[in-house]
């Protein structure tokens, strides 16, 4: 009788340990998850696509903030004065229509505005070797 109860005892501890091995891999999959996986920015200026996609981080965004204002410095300086700077944010889930714009400005826009301090920053870090 205590042999049988034993060995009940064991195959019920043996689930219990395939289960909780089963829960530590699953833990450790969602850790290890790319949440960014698949989702990119993209730059646009008057209408057209700039570039290639690049990842969605916080680096990307700031490299085509930089790029953008750039675009609209060369365009109000050659005379430009319609169109618009765009960065979207895309994903690869479902249908093609997954995106949104994460920010824009219009030529307009950017000849009334001065630079931020945060702008101007950046700026000259670019500028300087």
């Amino acid at each position: 009788m205590l042999n049988k109860e034993m060995e009940e005892m064991d195959k019920v501890f043996n689930e219990f340990s395939k289960s909780c091995d089963n829960a530590r891999k699953a833990c450790q999959d969602f850790i290890n998850m790319d949440i960014n996986e698949g989702h990119t920015y993209e730059l646009w200026f008057l209408g057209d696509s700039v570039g290639e996609p690049l990842p969605k981080n916080r680096a990307s965004l700031e490299a085509l903030l930089i790029e953008a204002r750039q675009m609209l410095t060369d365009a109000a300086a050659v005379g430009g004065v319609v169109g618009e700077a765009e960065i979207v944010h895309r994903w690869d889930v479902g249908p093609l229509d997954n995106n949104e714009t994460v920010w824009s400005m219009s030529l307009d826009e950017f000849k009334k505005k001065e630079p931020s301090p945060y702008e101007r920053k950046r700026l000259e870090e670019r500028r300087s070797p």
